[in-house]
């Protein structure tokens, strides 16, 4: 499927960052149709409410995940929309997708973003509207949702006030998106399209990004829980999928939820819109999953976001209050179930979630390597793949492919080894041969020639040409490294590589993270050739 970029002229552009940081204050209100909620004479309309998924509605606003890659991936600030809409600043995607493990891992944290001054300070959110985006009705639902966050939470969100303070903006922009927690200095967007975006859970969902709060099918215990059919995940998406690991999520002891409104649906990414990519190991609750005309907060989402915020400092300790309880911001003892909220309990873990006689016969008729996706999500002991250094479904140091020779070299053979870098070469190591620093250094199209790493004046992807058109080349970092003939950058970037080299060693980590990390977006931008 050919992906199609939209141009953008230098007057439209501009025209939209004018609206985007609010340069005709005369559109904004902190306070449209003040009161609404108390109001007793006011009855909003019914919300229409499709049978969709979060995800689903997300990607429906974008036109499609190709558009989503197209179109709205990257972005004039330099902000980079992730995970189909959890925006993150370059300084984010930078810590959060390329962190070097040497690296102080206390600087960033997610279910719960770190350091402390990305968390909205006071527990307040200053919020305002542009006034023309949005009806009376849907300015009740969009409050109805932060007021369901207050009431469950000590945050509290207040009309802005003053020019220079920091706050979150609804706003009629591209697709449903948010930034992660108090991100910018001044206005923040939360961008609701109309129409697509215009729904309660996806309220709940987008406000909970700029709480603070990542994606539940991402935490690092998700694997005890649900297991992902990467199989049926569209290629360039799989990124999306990766597992957070416990350095990069603070979790708080709160353990995944089926039903948290941060959860995407059961198809998410998939290569095909409908294939399954996500399967609950308790069959029971997978009908939960990110849907959003079932969505209230869970247990878990009230949960977490009082522990962020310390809802409950200035309580005395209260012995009878045990886990999964805790104490609220009223010092009472909130258990599982009370209210709206649900809990879920964990299967599988390190052990065979199919039991031990099953998992060992099937391990010891070889499907540990036949079906290693499966098996190792459902047999983890039985395949010894209970030291999880990510996915559960990779290991870097061996020669093999966890896929299997036969899908690995089809894929390798279609050209997913330079298309899909870093899944490729993690998955299917041996068909990319990839299992030493040489091997694949000059063996792909004859360019480059042989086997010697070189410095090309290149692009890294398809669209260089049209974003450099664009003007991304010096608005966009991605854009300026990942671009050199487009951009015209290469003889500077042959410097900084030749000064790199004559050091003593000390930038060359950085140097190696840098290029995977490069490499790893490129990956996100290619065309889907599996679909």
């Amino acid at each position: 499927m050919k992906l199609l970029l939209r141009v953008i002229s230098g007057a439209t552009v501009m025209a939209a960052m004018m609206v985007a940081v609010g340069a005709r204050t005369s559109l904004l209100s902190a306070e449209p149709y003040k009161d609404i909620l108390d109001d007793p004479n006011f009855r909003p309309k019914p919300e229409v409410i499709p049978n969709k998924t979060i995800d689903q509605l997300i990607t429906d606003a974008y036109g499609g995940l190709p558009i989503y890659m197209s179109d709205n991936f990257l972005d004039l600030t330099g902000d980079i929309t992730t995970e189909l809409d959890m925006v993150l600043t370059s300084e984010q995607f930078k810590a959060m997708y390329m962190k070097d493990e040497s690296e102080d891992e206390g600087r960033y944290k997610r279910k719960a973003t770190r350091p402390l001054v990305r968390r909205w300070p006071g527990q307040t959110i200053p919020y305002e509207f542009v006034l023309s985006h949005f009806n009376q009705d849907e300015v009740y639902y969009i409050k109805a949702a932060m007021a369901k966050w207050e009431e469950h939470t000590c945050l509290k969100f207040r009309p802005h006030r003053g020019s220079r303070e920091n706050r979150i903006r609804f706003q009629n922009g591209n697709g449903c998106n948010s930034l992660l927690g108090m991100a910018k200095i001044g206005a923040q967007p939360i961008n609701l399209q109309s129409p697509g975006c215009r729904y309660s859970g996806l309220y709940l969902h987008e406000v909970g990004h700029a709480i603070g709060l990542v994606h539940e099918h991402q935490l690092p215990d998700r694997d005890s829980y649900i297991y992902i059919i990467y199989d049926n995940v569209a290629p360039s998406m799989r990124i999306w999928f990766n597992k957070y690991s416990n350095k990069d999520v603070n979790q708080y002891g709160v353990p995944f939820e089926y039903s948290s409104v941060m959860h995407y649906g059961i198809t998410a990414f998939s290569k095909d819109g409908s294939a399954q990519t996500i399967r609950a190991k308790d069959k029971s609750r997978e009908a939960e999953i990110g849907r959003v005309y079932l969505k209230g907060l869970s247990f878990s989402d009230i949960k977490v976001v009082n522990l962020m915020y310390e809802c409950n400092k200035h309580c005395g300790r209260d012995a009878s209050c045990v886990e999964p309880a805790y104490l609220d911001k009223n010092c009472e003892c909130v258990k599982p179930g009370d209210g709206d909220t649900t809990t879920t309990t964990p299967t599988g873990g390190c052990s065979n979630g199919w039991g031990d006689g099953k998992c060992n016969g099937w391990a010891g008729s070889g499907e540990c390597d036949a079906n290693p996706v499966w098996m190792k999500e459902n047999c983890k002991k039985a395949c010894k793949a209970c030291d999880d250094s990510g996915d559960g479904t990779t290991d870097p140091e061996k020669c093999r492919n966890v896929w299997g020779d036969g899908k690995c070299d089809g894929w390798a053979d279609t050209g997913e080894c330079e298309a899909n870098p870093i899944w490729m070469k993690e998955n299917c190591k041996k068909s990319c041969k990839g299992c030493t620093e040489t091997d694949g250094e000059g063996d792909g199209d004859g360019d480059g020639g042989g086997g010697t790493t070189t410095t090309q004046c290149t692009d890294d992807n398809q669209y260089c040409s049209d974003w450099a058109a664009s003007g991304y080349c010096t608005t966009n970092w991605y854009t300026e490294t990942n671009c050199k003939k487009s951009c015209d950058t290469c003889k500077a970037s042959l410097h900084d590589e030749s000064r790199t080299e004559d050091t003593d060693g000390s930038h060359s980590g950085a140097q190696t993270m840098m290029s995977q990390f490069m490499a790893l977006l490129t990956t996100l931008t290619f065309a889907w050739s599996l679909m």
